[in-house]
């Protein structure tokens, strides 16, 4: 049988969830399961058993148990999410269906090379602030070059956000964006979105009194690594508030998540994967989604 894109990557997380068997000695009884960070492992009393089942049989228990634990974890999730006090979103990729950054490089037809440069950035393989800096040195949009890319109407919501956003707000949810984005290009979306700009944590270009580049505010909240991370802190000191829940589709989201290095961060990632489908975030978020609608149900489940 011929299966989805989405059937085949969950089918994937299952299997990279898969649990590593281990089996020590020729003597002993199976004590249950143990977690570890990959998974879980088989425990045993003194050592091994002597006859041990077939690898096939015992792949089969861990793939099974492995999809109980997984639905077990989502559930898990999505109660806490009701809970939740404040949601942070993304914007490329995640509240739009494109990279604005990659957008305006289309406009200065340099689009390429600024592309290649946010693949890096959002699987994690180059720091933000070097491919931030790269990007706009590659491209130096004027503010004629912000106006003309807004006017093109080329920046679009992804489906279902604006029905996500009204689920909140009905549950006196906060809601805030967190991008590594310029604010003259979000501010029309923000504005869309009913969201104040105290609301949104981004980055800001500078331009000269002709209009012409002139570098970016290297003070903005996102201009430099852990910036979302920082800006959720500062968010909770400001709201009191006892759960975060970051959403978004790269490595810099996935990084806002506290990890128990004492540097704060959300408590909750949920990964998305609607525009772009990136690896490493489907197997570290806490959930994975591909439509803002499994949220949006996560939310108003009873």
């Amino acid at each position: 049988r011929e299966r989805g894109g989405k059937e085949e990557a969950e089918e994937r997380m299952l299997q990279n969830r898969m649990m590593r068997l281990s089996l020590d000695g020729s003597n002993g009884a199976w004590l249950g399961w143990r977690w570890t960070k990959e998974g879980r492992t088989r425990t045993w009393r003194n050592g091994g058993p002597r006859g041990l089942p077939s690898l096939v049989a015992m792949t089969i228990m861990a793939s099974n148990l492995t999809r109980v634990s997984y639905s077990s974890s989502v559930r898990s999730v999505q109660e806490r999410l009701k809970q939740a006090d404040v949601f942070c979103f993304d914007v490329d990729s995640t509240l739009i269906t494109t990279e604005s950054i990659v957008e305006l490089a289309k406009c200065k037809r340099v689009h390429q090379e600024v592309s290649q440069l946010t693949r890096s950035a959002m699987n994690g393989e180059l720091s933000f602030h070097e491919a931030l800096s790269r990007r706009l040195k590659i491209m130096k949009p004027s503010r004629q070059d912000v106006a003309d890319l807004i006017a093109g109407d080329s920046i679009k919501l992804t489906p279902n956000v604006e029905p996500l956003f009204h689920s909140l707000r009905q549950r006196n949810k906060s809601i805030c964006i967190l991008s590594g984005g310029f604010w003259e290009l979000i501010d029309p979306l923000a504005r869309q979105l009913q969201l104040s700009r105290e609301q949104v944590y981004c980055n800001s270009l500078l331009f000269d009194d002709a209009g012409a580049y002139a570098g970016f505010d290297p003070q903005a909240w996102t201009a430099t690594q852990g910036g979302k991370k920082r800006a959720v802190e500062h968010i909770r000191e400001l709201t009191n508030s006892k759960t975060i829940v970051m959403v978004g589709d790269g490595a810099t989201d996935l990084e806002a998540r506290d990890v128990g290095d004492g540097k704060g961060g959300a408590d909750l990632f949920v990964g998305y994967g609607g525009v772009e489908v990136r690896k490493r975030i489907q197997e570290e978020a806490d959930w994975y989604i591909y439509d803002f609608q499994e949220l949006v149900e996560a939310i108003e489940g009873s």
